[in-house]
């Protein structure tokens, strides 16, 4: 179920107004249930803009290029940013054109998609990754 997993990461303390709530709700009370999923979904919107200001420090912190411009090395795949916005320079650093060419000899029709894999740019994440993003159309 959620609640063990609310309890692990988001409403920790049995203070927090919401565990009773969540609690009655995991041992059987639809209602408070209800009311549970409702209190915290309240509560992921500034949660999420805590994030965003976490990232963005992140990011002026530990760039994606040095002083001069010029590319850093890439990072290992489980340690990213699953929302980084420069994905090829993080993730794949100076190989990623490279990359991109091979993909684009053995994938041309890009069958082969995921959340920041190489040539996923090219694919929208609304439709999680089910529609080409159309480039070069009005």
């Amino acid at each position: 179920t959620l609640w063990p997993r609310l309890q692990l990461y988001a409403i920790r303390s049995q203070r927090d107004p919401l565990w009773p709530i969540c609690d009655d709700g995991a041992h059987g009370n639809e209602t408070a249930a209800s009311e549970c999923w409702a209190a915290w979904k309240e509560r992921i919107p500034p949660l999420q803009a805590q994030l965003q200001v976490v990232r963005e420090t992140l990011r002026a912190a530990l760039p994606n290029k040095d002083e001069a411009g010029r590319p850093l090395s890439g990072s290992y795949w489980a340690e990213t940013d699953y929302d980084e916005a420069d994905f090829q320079t993080s993730h794949w650093g100076t190989a990623y054109p490279r990359l991109l060419a091979v993909k684009d000899m053995y994938d041309p029709d890009g069958l082969f998609v995921c959340h920041h894999c190489v040539g996923s740019e090219r694919w929208t994440k609304d439709s999680n990754y089910n529609c080409r993003v159309p480039i070069g159309r009005p």
